[in-house]
């Protein structure tokens, strides 16, 4: 009859809700088999979240199920007073008639009850539900041991279990230290014994979530800052001070009222979404959302005896938890059997335990855990019980579904009710307003229970409640599939509960702050947790162990099998299903080394997140081969810093567009605040602009904020791939990151196919390049365009592009068989016979290829160069501007005012030390294998297994008194490289950082009497070794996100930059011959491209004959010394025709501390001849090979790092710098350069660069036109 008015039709659907929720409690009985509200909660959830249909049905779901208690409730105890948490339980429902001889109750659970063969529960509902429920029951009941009649406990989701019931309980997991926090991991509960280590665990991240709370309140409040408790000293009695108690008081009063609400959001959304029949995955209930705020009315909610019995969950409990429980029991008992033990004895046991343990609440340990020094449990040791609760299976609820080993525990809960005298099932059903049994089989359906039943009971009528609801029918469907009546009680019991609780009157914005007053509402999430609270709890508090797209995390209260079941096909890729692996932590500089340095041991976690981002190419961060990363790595370098010129050029770009953010905002303040905030409109700006011009081609006049937009897509891509273990809403990261790569990428490559398709340089374009570089490259600072970046990385990328092989061989590589284009995915499908429809594919193919590398490190290049640098230049500003830094402000402000390398090179001393000491790195590693990692120091060995994640504490080992003395001073002098990472993906352009960040740090500090603007707008503190910021929404972040700054008087500009002091000093004589020389080279040149262009027609045209040309070289390099078996080719290079250019490279170290060789693999129609020579300082020589056999050395030299040709490359050879000569044959050859000198560590063929990590040369390769062979 139902199912005809409950179709889907909206209007007959309010009939179907009114009809059957207006009989309950009201005398009118309905059937519920027919499951009527249970389909109208189902089709609740297709309903738009926010809609009116949707908002209609909740409220009326809401009226409907709440039932408060009668006005003058039945109490079994007297009323103790208002304030007192005991207070006595209330009957709900009166016996319709006086039970009768009632059967043994050790018969009723080993008939009806006792589990027989257990089995798993049909919806793969995990462990850990059945561990949150029992956190509901023993925060709603707590049943006085001296006067059964009495609850001990608030019927409130207070989170009693964790904060106690009074003041006195609350003292004993209190920290009292002015910041509002409880003790490390404890929690008041004693009833824990026998209960499975996930509940004590669960109560553990309870805590937690209570003080991440607290920090946070104390770090958003702008009205009246909090004290730093560091600042006040104790009294003499070791008493806090009386403002600092008031604090504590303050802020643990609202972090509790926070905390508890999540909670409660947690049952409201979590919970009953299971109880009201609807899967894990899809859409929210959103029936209840409007249970999260009071009813207005002050009938108080009473503890009912009844319902009581309701919130029992042995029936649910895995076989491993089952397997616990009575392995625990049988140690307790000395062995007995749990079936043997009697109430008395248990209950004389457990009292004893009780007098005799030591039950300080901060030292109490469960599961076998150990404590660490600061009184915390092991982050890996909570996962592994949480997520081993996920991992099992709870078990099927249902007539003999409870395990044995708890038949003494239900034989007292059994007694207890009729102690109480309790209801039968029937009274019960009726209160409910369902239909009562008129007979055993209506109750459940199996002829062996009903015998049972009808055994004990003889008549239905006198089935008591207890074994009555746990005996029932399951109602299957999704859900937690508990029985009928169980079901449709909880439901009532719970909404009533919530909708009774009373609003605390401090509930206000004024209160808790915006992010408290927002954080206790419910809140709809696109996470992947489908409304979900519990997931978010666990991501804050075991970021490590929790990772956002993983269903241990998004999907707790499922199985691992169920959740892949009910999520189904997963094309995106968005969710991971495997337990997630422990994380072990490294501390100390010689082991984050020796992890770093092998990468084959090692691999980085970057490399699949960059794969995502650029189509399946990566970035050189996430490439473990060290050849892919070397090449890509030489690649960036050359088209971003090809001589020191070019570096001189970035740095002075940063620093004028800086000086132009700082100009426009002293502008923007009012003369009465002189404030301005540096990070937005200053810091970001600046690397937002310099991405922006150099290489994505967004020209300065367009509009801020489109640059504001490019930074914030960078950001995105940034914390995607190195903090999403700190982010909160790693879902929400991961698609905008993913949106904004998608973007980004088209931009690229988009300008990267225009420059490739000019990328083929002539000989007439190559001589104005090396013309307008060598010339004019050490007179002029211009901003590099970003086609002349694209430029540069197009043609390095031909050249180096052979290192990697053939393309069909690039294809096959591992590292690039996830790449993705239209092109290249039609080679892949090709199935033709067609030989040039094979080689067009295979070119179009090979070119998209080509196009991707050049873009995906683009991309890569443009995140670190902006928010990686952007981040290091706001910590170290903020660092230097706290009080206690004075001294060092004071050194840095004198420092900003000069112009020269030394000050620079002290500026960037002090951000390392920034670096060092308030915002380390923490960097991840995945083991490939099992071993050991030495962290020696006095620190313990580390086990890793295969599979775990490996964090890299960069902050305890940077404040390492053996690797830096004295640690905590500022040292500007110190040589920490190791905050720029160590071993193969330390920062690639680490001479780039140093020249460009101290160029907008020292325009910050031009600004006269530069000052912090009192306490941030949002707050900052230090907690332990971390300094933690907070942003305006209350989200922490270890970055600050706003820092305002307060000067004096006008802004300073520095002094127009001057051109180098070599040619400054020239007298105008001087100047009027550079002009003449400037004048004749451009002559040659256009005389040059004349006869070049004669001398191709040349070549067609045999009966012409033009003389050979040759262009002006460097002075004569020595010869090689030959060693006598290595073969040679032609001695003379007849008419050379310049093919690449004199152009500067480097050999840089490996991650093995080895120089990188440098090879080229080309096919040479004629001979080539190659000249290198050392730039710089008196330091290098280098052997040349040809096809791995060597041709000899460089000339040899008198090392001498004082003798420094700087940027004149043509006086190096005169002042004894190493050079040499080889021609090579036509054919197929590499020609590889190798550093073989003279800078070693004493008695070791290891170099010793000082520190340094380059070594660079100049080099040039020319056509031998006029030679053979």
């Amino acid at each position: 009859m139902y199912a005809i008015y409950c179709g889907d039709n909206r209007k007959n659907l309010i009939w179907c809700w009114k009809f059957p929720f207006s009989k309950l409690g009201n005398g009118k009985e309905i059937d519920d088999r027919e499951r009527i509200v249970f389909k109208a909660f189902k089709y609740m959830s297709t309903l738009p979240r926010g809609s009116t249909s949707k908002s209609k049905f909740s409220k009326i779901a809401i009226e409907l199920l709440h039932k408060p208690h009668p006005a003058q409730p039945q109490l079994l105890g007297n009323v103790t007073g208002p304030h007192s948490q005991r207070q006595p339980f209330a009957r709900s429902v009166n016996a319709s008639h006086p039970a009768q001889a009632l059967p043994d109750v050790g018969d009723v659970f080993d008939s009806l009850l006792r589990s027989q063969n257990r089995e798993v529960h049909p919806n793969g509902i995990s462990g850990l539900t059945v561990a949150f429920a029992t956190i509901i029951s023993l925060t709603l009941f707590r049943t006085s041991p001296s006067d059964a009649d009495y609850n001990e406990t608030a019927p409130r989701f207070d989170l009693s279990p964790l904060y106690g019931s009074s003041h006195d309980e609350e003292s004993l997991v209190r920290n009292k230290d002015g910041r509002g926090m409880l003790s490390p991991d404890c929690f008041y509960e004693d009833r824990t014994l026998f209960l499975p280590p996930a509940v004590s665990a669960l109560l553990v991240l309870w805590n937690r979530n209570h003080n991440f709370i607290a920090r946070r309140l104390f770090l958003t409040k702008t009205n009246s800052p909090y004290i730093d408790p560091s600042t006040l000293p104790l009294n003499a009695d070791g008493s806090l001070e009386s403002s600092l108690a008031s604090q504590d008081d303050e802020i643990f009063k609202q972090a509790r009222i926070i905390n508890c609400a999540i909670f409660r959001n947690a049952v409201i959304e979590d919970f009953l979404k299971g109880l009201s029949g609807l899967a894990n995955v899809g859409n929210s209930a959103d029936i209840f959302e409007g249970a999260t705020t009071g009813s207005g009315s002050t009938q108080r909610y009473w503890s009912s005896v009844e319902f009581s019995l309701l919130y029992h969950w042995f029936a649910l409990a895995s076989q491993e938890d089952a397997d616990w429980t009575e392995r625990t029991m049988e140690t307790f008992f000395g062995g007995r059997s749990p079936g043997e033990i009697t109430p008395f004895e248990f209950t004389e046991a457990v009292k004893n335990y009780h007098l005799e343990s030591d039950l300080d609440r901060r030292r109490r340990v469960f599961g076998g855990l150990r404590r660490g020094d600061d009184g915390s449990f092991s982050d890996n040791d909570i996962a592994m019980i949480l997520q081993g609760a996920t991992t099992s299976t709870a078990g099927k609820p249902g007539a003999q579904g409870i395990p044995a080993c708890m038949r003494v525990v239900e034989i007292m809960v059994m007694k207890q009710a009729r102690q109480w005298n309790v209801c039968s099932l029937n009274d019960f059903r009726k209160h409910l307003g369902l239909k009562p049994f008129t007979k055993f089989e209506e109750w459940n359906s199996s002829p062996e229970i009903v015998a049972q039943a009808r055994r004990l009971y003889k008549d239905v009528a006198n089935l008591e409640l207890y074994p009555g609801l746990y005996a029932e029918d399951s109602m299957g469907g999704s859900g937690l599939s508990l029985g009928y009546t169980m079901t449709y009680g909880l439901l009532v019991d719970i909404v009533t509960l919530v909708r009774s609780e009373q609003g605390d009157p401090g509930f206000t914005d004024d209160h808790l702050t915006d992010w408290g007053y927002k954080e206790r509402s419910l809140k709809p999430a696109n996470d992947g947790t489908f409304g979900s609270v519990l997931p978010r709890v666990l991501r804050l508090n075991l970021p490590r162990n929790y990772p956002y797209d993983n269903t241990y995390t998004l999907l707790p209260f499922s199985s691992p099998l169920s959740a892949k079941k009910l999520l189904g096909v997963d094309p995106a890729g968005l969710y991971t299903f495997e337990k997630p692996q422990n994380t072990k932590v490294i501390e100390t500089k010689d082991a984050i080394s020796h992890v770093f340095n092998d990468p084959k041991r090692f691999p980085t976690t970057y490399g699949p997140k960059l794969k995502q981002m650029t189509r399946g190419y990566g970035f050189l961060l996430g490439f473990d081969n060290e050849t892919l990363h070397d090449v890509d790595q030489l690649m960036i370098l050359h088209a971003l810093i090809p001589n020191r010129t070019e570096l001189v050029n970035h740095a002075e770009l940063f620093a004028t567009i800086a000086e132009g953010f700082i100009v426009e905002a002293v502008t923007k303040s009012r003369e009465s605040t002189r404030s301005i905030d540096v990070i937005k409109e200053v810091i970001n700006p600046t690397c937002a602009r310099w991405v922006c011009e150099t290489m994505l081609g967004i020209r300065r006049g367009g509009k801020r904020k489109d640059e504001a937009a490019v930074f914030q897509m960078l950001e995105d891509l940034y914390t995607f791939l190195f903090h999403m273990h700190e982010s909160e809403d790693g879902w929400l990261v991961r698609q905008k990151a993913l949106e904004a790569a998608k973007t980004l990428m088209e931009r690229i490559e988009h300008k990267v196919n225009h420059i490739w398709d000019h990328s083929e340089e002539g000989i007439p374009g190559l001589l104005s390049r090396v013309y307008e570089e060598l010339l004019h490259g050490g007179s002029e600072t211009k901003p590099l365009k970003s086609s002349k970046f694209l430029r540069r990385l197009a043609m390095a990328s031909r050249s180096l592009q052979r290192e990697l092989g053939e393309f069909d061989d690039i294809r096959q590589r591992e590292e690039f068989k996830d790449v993705s284009g239209p092109k290249l995915q039609l080679l892949k499908k090709m199935d033709t016979q067609d030989p040039w429809l094979k080689y067009q594919r295979g070119k179009d193919a090979q070119e998209e290829f080509k196009s991707l590398r050049l873009a995906s490190n683009v991309l890569g290049l443009c995140v670190l160069s902006s928010v990686s640098m952007a981040r290091v230049c706001t910590h170290a500003v903020d660092f230097y501007l706290e009080p206690a830094r004075l001294v060092e402000k004071t050194e840095i402000i004198k420092l900003s005012k000069e112009d020269n390398p030394a000050a620079d090179a002290k500026i960037m001393g002090y951000i390392r030390e920034a670096q060092r000491l308030g915002q380390p790195p923490g960097l991840f590693r995945v083991a490939a294998e099992d071993c050991t990692v030495r962290q020696g120091k006095g620190f313990p060995d580390v086990a890793v297994e295969k599979g775990d994640l490996v964090y890299a504490d960069f902050s305890k080992a940077h404040r390492n008194a053996s690797n830096f003395p004295n640690p905590a001073e500022v040292n500007c002098e110190r040589k920490t490289g190791s905050v720029q990472g160590l071993g193969l993906h330390k920062c690639p352009a680490i001479t780039f950082v140093e020249a460009t960040i101290p160029q907008v740090f020292k325009a910050i500090f031009r600004l006269e009497n530069i000052r912090l603007e009192g306490r941030r707008p949002v707050g900052s503190a230090t907690l332990g070794t971390q300094r933690l910021s907070a942003d305006s929404s209350g989200k922490t972040t270890r970055t600050p996100r706003t820092l305002y700054i307060k000067y004096d008087g006008e802004y300073k500009q520095r002094s127009p930059w001057a051109v180098p002091k070599k040619l400054a000093d020239k007298s105008e004589q001087s100047k009027t011959n550079l002009k003449r020389i400037d004048r004749a080279i451009k002559i040659i040149l256009a005389l040059y491209i004349m006869l070049y262009l004669l001398a191709l027609l040349a070549r067609s045209l045999p009966s012409l004959g033009l003389p050979a040309i040759h262009l002006p070289s460097l002075p004569r390099l020595p010869s090689l010394s030959r060693k006598p078996k290595a073969p040679t080719g032609p001695l003379d290079c007849i008419n050379p025709i310049v093919l690449e250019a004199y152009h500067v490279d480097e050999i840089l170290l490996g991650a093995d501390n080895k120089p990188i060789p440098i090879k080229r693999p080309y096919r040479l129609i004629k001979p080539n001849r190659f000249t290198v020579l050392d730039v710089d300082k008196r330091d290098m020589q280098m052997e040349l090979l040809v096809d791995s056999v060597t041709r000899g050395n460089t000339s040899d030299f008198v090392l001498d790092k004082s003798v420094d040709c700087g940027q004149d490359y043509w006086s190096c050879p005169g002042k004894g710098l190493s050079g040499g000569i080889v021609v090579v044959a036509s054919g197929k050859h590499t020609f590889e350069i190798r550093w073989v000198g003279k800078e070693y560590k004493e008695g070791t063929t290891e170099p010793d660069w000082g520190g340094e990590r380059s070594r660079r040369f100049f080099w040039q390769r020319e056509e031998c036109s006029g030679s053979s062979g």
